[in-house]
């Protein structure tokens, strides 16, 4: 029955999705035409990606509400921030704005500065370097909370049995900073609690390392990926992580994760769009920056209406 149910809810959400679906588009609204439309870019890391099925959602539902030509370019998993760079500049030769995840933000400065000179910008799930100044919208998670939650759900799960424990983690591209906070985040928040770090690590670490009693994946990729790989039942470890797609909501609810951190990657999106028109609009408004929200998700409150209305966010 439960199985029905959450078969049922993901047709519901693909449909509702899927017409907002990843595609390059623009919108023409006809509510008020005498207005200008202004013309936004997005560019993220792997567009196709299942992992931003709910940010490009609340993008478009901020383009319908704000009257936005919007443009999602669809690019590959991008090899260098040269490669992604090329990208951006493409895509903001054509616009007023543009809305950039960055793959590296160790050495971004310059790039940051320069396509503040030419555009209206807005970073998602991307840690600026504070040199950078504050020129553009910021949207993200605390990320170092982020990590810190993953540590505080085993404490409470687990208990005093941690200090018998070992534990693996899995982390995405540590050029990125935020995926430097979450891991000093849960190194931090787990420290005390005396499970042992077994191993650290990308993609299938464990085939080298062995498999630890519990595993961590600090981002989506790695989330789903574990869930792929690890064998389900009482010898295996139980997986833990930060997930935002269909697929890891499946995989949690099958039993293969344990339970997950999932960042309101909605509201990033509707955030990162709005910000970026109200610059437009109004060139001398200080644009500042915001933190998403993050939830926990379990197999026991997966069907919870809040955490329903999280997850498969409705759109107008």
């Amino acid at each position: 029955m439960k199985r029905n149910r959450i078969w049922f809810i993901l047709l519901i959400a693909a449909v509702l999705l899927g017409l907002f679906g990843l595609r390059y588009l623009s919108r023409t609204d006809l509510r008020d035409t005498d207005t200008p439309m202004v013309a936004v870019s997005v560019v993220v890391d792997d567009s196709t990606n299942g992992r931003w099925t709910r940010f490009q959602a609340g993008i478009e539902q901020a383009a319908d509400d704000y009257r936005v030509a919007l443009s999602y370019a669809v690019t590959p998993k991008f090899n260098s921030i040269s490669d992604e760079e090329a990208v951006i500049r493409s895509e903001a030769s054509a616009a007023d704005a543009v809305i950039v995840q960055l793959i590296d933000t160790s050495d971004t400065v310059e790039l940051i500065s320069s396509l503040c000179a030419e555009r209206v910008l807005g970073l998602v799930d991307t840690d600026a370097p504070a040199e950078a100044g504050d020129n553009f919208a910021s949207i993200t998670a605390d990320n170092t909370a982020i990590g810190t939650a993953l540590a505080d759900l085993l404490k409470e799960q687990y208990g005093d049995k941690l200090r018998d424990m070992t534990v693996g983690i899995l982390y995405g591209n540590q050029k990125m900073r935020s995926m430097q906070e979450r891991l000093a985040g849960f190194r931090e928040g787990i420290a005390q609690s005396g499970a042992e770090i077994f191993w650290e690590g990308s993609g299938t670490a464990w085939e080298s390392a062995g498999l630890p009693d519990i595993v961590i994946a600090l981002d989506n990729d790695s989330l789903e990926n574990a869930a792929d790989a690890l064998e389900t039942g009482e010898e295996a470890p139980a997986l833990y992580g930060v997930g935002c797609s269909d697929k890891t909501i499946y995989a949690l609810d099958h039993g293969q994760i344990s339970a997950m951190i999932v960042p309101d990657e909605f509201q990033m999106g509707y955030l990162a769009l709005s910000d970026v028109v109200a610059r437009i609009n109004a060139p001398n408004i200080p644009m500042l920056p915001r933190e998403i929200p993050f939830t926990v998700i379990t197999r026991t409150n997966l069907y919870d209406p809040a955490n329903a209305a999280f997850l498969f966010p409705v759109i107008n």
